[in-house]
């Protein structure tokens, strides 16, 4: 199966930012505060923003500064008539169905979602402003002018 996936990552991202990301996100190398405590670089696993434990599920799914922009890709998702709740960590982290190519748009559109929320947060720690959603939009250009240049 691991080979089938990393097949998947291959194919399924054309950046190599993104490549990066899921590589680290599959080996549970993302600095979340827990990881982070548990490398011994932080004195505590909290979250900065709302004092729950900040690992995976948390830090892509349930931290309140992200709740905004999983309602908008909520919506959105209704609005394109996609049934699959893809707020979900398994699909964030492998995907949907990686193995059949008519999810292969959409596993791409779950990438961008993680990966902004990643960069995001990121950015936040240099920052104080978090703009998931903008980052969002930045990536989906990004990566629509990508393949536009690649045909």
């Amino acid at each position: 199966m691991w080979n089938q996936l990393y097949t998947h990552i291959y194919k399924c991202c054309h950046d190599n930012r993104i490549k990066q990301f899921k590589y680290k996100l599959i080996h549970n190398i993302i600095a979340t505060n827990e990881n982070l405590h548990k490398w011994k670089l932080t004195n505590s696993p909290p979250c900065t923003e709302c004092n729950d434990t900040e690992n995976y599920v948390h830090f892509f799914i349930k931290c309140k500064r992200i709740q905004e922009f999983w309602k908008t890709i909520n919506i959105t998702q209704f609005l394109c008539d996609y049934q699959i709740n893809i707020q979900t960590l398994k699909y964030i982290i492998l995907g949907h169905n990686v193995l059949q190519t008519q999810y292969h748009q959409l596993n791409v559109l779950i990438n961008i979602i993680s990966f902004s929320i990643y960069k995001s947060y990121m950015a936040s720690k240099r920052r104080t402003h978090f703009n998931t959603l903008k980052f969002c939009l930045q990536e989906i250009k990004f990566t629509t002018l990508q393949v536009k240049g690649r045909n």
